[in-house]
C-alpha cells in the first residue's frame, strides 16, 4: 500500500504518472476545484461523487480520501473514480469506492481512460492489495464482479400529476390520499432540529432492528456538510405532534438519493412512509432533479424491491466490482447476524448508540 499517500493527501495533486498515451493523476478533491467541473457535467454524477459527502467520511471516520484520474492531452479531467483507504477490523487496508455509500459509479468520458485507471489501482496495489468499487465496470481480466443487490430509479417528469399517475394504485397512491385523511402531514426541514428529530427516531428504529446506528455525530457532520448547503433536506411525518416518520435526503446534479429513514412502529399501519417519499418526490422535482434513486435494496428483500416498484421505477441489478477477487461474507456478518443485533434488540437504547460508536466504521 502506498504510504506517500498518507502523507501527501493535503496537496492539491500527489501523484502523476504516465502510462502510455494516458496520464493517471492523484488529486485531493477538497482542494482541486477540476473535480468539482469534471462531476457537474457527468450523467452519471450523484452525491457520493460530492466533496462534501466525501468530507463527511473523512471527518467522522478519519479516512484519507482521493481521487484517481485520467487527463487528456489538455491535462483535464476524462475519467475518475473516488476512493477511501479503509482498514477493517482485522487490520487490512483496502482501497474502496465508497465505503458507506450504496453505489458510486465511475465517472469517465471513455471506456479506454477507465481501463487505465483501474490497471493503475491495481498496479500500485500490488499482489497484496484490495480494491472495491461499488458497481459495475468494462470487462477487465483482474476485475471481478458480484451482484447481491438491486437499485430501483424513478425519472422524475416537471408535472407532478404526471408522476403521482405513474405509481402502483393499491399500492401507493391510495395509501397517500388515506395518510393525508388520516391527519398525517409533511414537513421538509433544512433546520438542525430536524436531523434532530430523525436522529431520535431512527434511533427506535434501529434498535428494533437490531442494528447499530450510525454515530451522533455523524448527522451533526452530514447536516452541516450537506444539508445546510443545499445538497439535501429531512422529510418529517406528524401525526399530530408526534413525529411517526422521517427521512434524509441528499442530492447533486440530476439525482436525488433516499440515504437514510426511519419510522415509529406503532403507526405503520397510516403508512408514513409513503407520505414521506411523495413529499420527498415533489420537492425534488421543485429543486430541479430529473431522477430519484431508492438506493440498494438486498435481493432477497422481496418486500421491500415490490415496494419501490411501485413508484414507477425501474429495477436493475447492482453489481460491485473487486480486486483480486470476490471477498466472501465472512465471520463478521455472521457476528452482527447472531450475536450483534439480537443484543440490540434486547438492551436500552444507550447500548444500540455504543455498538455503533465502536463498530459502525468497520461497517464499510
Amino acid at each position: 500500500m502506498i504510504r506517500w499517500l498518507a502523507d501527501n493527501i493535503c496537496d492539491d495533486t500527489v501523484s502523476i504518472v504516465h502510462l502510455g498515451k494516458k496520464v493517471i493523476s492523484i488529486i485531493n478533491p477538497f482542494q482541486n476545484a477540476e473535480w468539482v467541473k469534471f462531476i457537474t457535467r457527468q450523467e452519471n454524477a450523484a452525491i457520493f461523487h460530492h466533496p462534501a459527502w466525501l468530507s463527511v467520511l473523512q471527518r467522522q471516520y478519519g479516512l484519507k480520501v482521493f481521487v484517481v484520474c485520467s487527463l487528456n492531452e489538455r491535462g483535464e479531467i476524462e475519467s475518475g473514480v473516488p476512493f477511501c483507504e479503509v482498514r477493517g477490523i482485522t487490520g487490512k487496508v483496502k482501497w474502496v469506492s465508497l465505503p458507506f455509500s450504496d453505489m458510486c459509479p465511475p465517472l469517465s468520458d471513455g471506456e479506454d481512460a477507465l481501463k487505465k485507471i483501474l490497471d493503475y489501482c491495481i498496479e500500485i496495489n500490488g499482489p497484496t492489495g484490495s480494491v472495491e468499487i461499488r458497481y459495475s465496470l468494462p470487462e477487465h481480466v483482474n476485475i471481478q464482479q458480484r451482484t447481491d443487490a438491486v437499485v430501483h430509479t424513478t425519472i422524475l417528469p416537471a408535472d407532478q400529476e404526471v408522476l403521482f399517475q405513474s405509481f402502483k394504485k393499491t399500492q401507493i397512491q391510495q395509501p397517500i390520499v388515506k395518510s393525508q385523511k388520516e391527519g398525517l402531514y409533511a414537513v421538509v426541514s433544512i433546520d438542525p432540529k430536524g436531523i434532530n428529530e430523525f436522529y431520535s427516531l431512527h434511533l427506535k428504529t434501529r434498535k428494533r432492528l437490531g442494528v447499530p446506528i450510525q454515530p451522533k455525530r455523524f448527522f451533526r457532520i452530514l447536516f452541516e456538510q450537506l444539508i445546510a448547503v443545499g445538497l439535501g433536506f429531512i422529510i418529517l411525518i406528524y401525526k399530530d405532534s408526534n413525529c411517526i416518520g422521517a427521512g434524509v435526503f441528499c442530492g447533486f446534479a440530476k439525482v436525488l438519493t433516499y440515504k437514510y429513514s426511519a419510522s415509529n412502529e406503532k403507526y405503520l399501519k397510516l403508512r408514513p412512509n409513503n407520505l414521506m417519499l411523495w413529499t420527498a418526490m415533489q420537492e425534488a422535482i421543485k429543486r430541479g432533479y430529473t431522477r430519484f434513486d431508492f438506493g440498494r435494496t438486498d435481493n432477497d428483500n422481496l418486500g421491500l424491491r415490490k415496494f419501490k416498484s411501485g413508484w414507477g421505477s425501474v429495477e436493475e441489478p447492482l453489481y460491485y466490482s473487486y480486486y483480486p477477487s470476490v471477498p466472501s461474507r465472512g465471520l463478521f456478518s455472521a457476528i452482527k447476524r447472531n450475536i450483534v443485533a439480537p443484543v440490540i434488540r434486547n438492551s436500552p437504547s444507550f447500548v444500540c448508540r455504543l455498538s455503533g460508536e465502536l463498530l459502525y466504521k468497520y461497517f464499510a
